[in-house]
């Protein structure tokens, strides 16, 4: 999701190889992703072949902030003596 996050929209292949992730292990995050509305995903059509693009929705920005969040509230509470 950060990659996402700072990102807004990434090709399938880039995110693969960024994760170190195989097709079909990729494939189905996306698939968990789409399905609670934090990212769209949609074909682009080029002259040798088509181009998958994923992009992060509002919903999934938004709860990536909490995420943000709730972590920078757990280590304010960590103690570095």
């Amino acid at each position: 999701m950060l990659v996402l996050f700072t990102h807004k929209k990434v090709l399938l292949s880039d995110l693969k190889n960024l994760l170190h992730l195989s097709s079909g292990n990729l494939d189905h995050h996306i698939r968990k992703l789409v399905k609670s509305n934090y990212v769209t995903t949609k074909k682009v059509f080029f002259p040798t072949r088509p181009l998958t693009v994923v992009e992060i929705t509002p919903t999934g920005v938004n709860n990536f902030k909490k995420y943000l969040q709730e972590v920078k509230d757990v280590l304010n509470q960590i103690s570095l003596d």
